[in-house]
């Protein structure tokens, strides 16, 4: 055979440290994105439970209780006309359970 059909491979080996060392790097990498990714995400979460809560809390909890304490328990006309009442729902079961009585 003649050298310009012969297949020249190759003959050296891998340098080891070098392929050690860029897999070390290349693992490093991704175990720091990944631990990044996490703590952004915790802040990111934080932040917008901070601000669900922030609007939550803009109005106290017990004004709140107090309104709707008024406004489920309030016996009065619905519209300008006098023809519809608005009625307590306790008031009303009460008053359906004295009928059927």
């Amino acid at each position: 055979m003649s050298a310009v059909n012969e297949i020249m491979h190759d003959k050296q080996e891998p340098h080891g440290p070098t392929i050690s060392l860029s897999l070390l790097v290349t693992a490093f990498l991704v175990f720091g994105t990944m631990i990044f990714a996490i703590f952004y995400y915790k802040a990111e979460l934080s932040m917008s439970l901070t601000k669900k809560e922030a609007i939550l809390l803009s109005t106290p909890l017990d004004k709140l209780r107090d309104y709707e304490a008024a406004e489920l328990n309030a016996l009065r006309y619905q519209d300008a006309d006098r023809t519809l009442v608005k009625v307590p729902i306790d008031f009303a079961m009460q008053d359906i359970v004295d009928e059927r009585q």
